[in-house]
């Protein structure tokens, strides 16, 4: 009898293994799997050719602010005038720290190409200071830099004329998060 006794503890003992193997495994199979039915984010922009003589609007323009000054909610306010003058609403952060940026600039608009006119429309509501710098976008559209020095969004050019074909980052939502292209 003890010797069958032992026999069933040691058969149960491996059929309890066994399913915390097979358990473990399930575990790390369904924690590492994609969540169902979460599709990854649409880009927030499309890059749409620009013909030499194209006019480019504010509403065909992404821009993402960023701040390079100690003024909380800067980047946020500066966004805010730019998408109330029709440009399509990017990402905001605080800028790199880099011995270009100061603390106490104005403002500068990063683009790929600084001779855009996306870029140059941008720079249009910035000021007289503000600068256009060649410099890689990550997310695409146009970056805005604005500092301490800088002091608010005036009314600029509602379109520009496109010099060379070139791109632009066209917005693909509108900022109440609803498709730029729905009526």
């Amino acid at each position: 009898m003890d010797l069958q006794a032992s026999s069933r503890t040691t058969a149960t003992l491996g059929v309890l293994a066994l399913i915390l193997v097979i358990g473990v495994f399930w575990a790390l199979h369904s924690v590492s799997a994609p969540f169902p039915g979460r599709a990854a984010a649409p880009p927030i922009c499309e890059d749409t050719s620009v013909s030499a003589g194209d006019t480019v609007q504010t509403g065909e323009v992404l821009v993402n602010v960023l701040n390079a000054g100690n003024r909380s909610g800067l980047a946020d306010e500066t966004r805010s005038r730019l998408t109330h003058f029709g440009f399509g609403e990017g990402d905001l952060g605080n800028a790199p720290s880099s011995k270009h940026l100061k603390r106490h600039m104005t403002a500068q608009v990063w683009a790929a190409d600084p001779r855009s006119p996306a870029a140059k429309l941008v720079a249009s509501y910035l000021g007289k200071h503000v600068t256009i710098k060649r410099h890689a976008v990550a997310n695409g559209g146009i970056t805005v830099v604005v500092g301490d020095g800088f002091h608010r969004v005036h009314r600029g050019l509602e379109s520009i004329k496109a010099h060379a074909a070139t791109t632009v980052c066209e917005p693909t939502a509108t900022p109440n998060g609803a498709n730029a292209s729905a009526g």
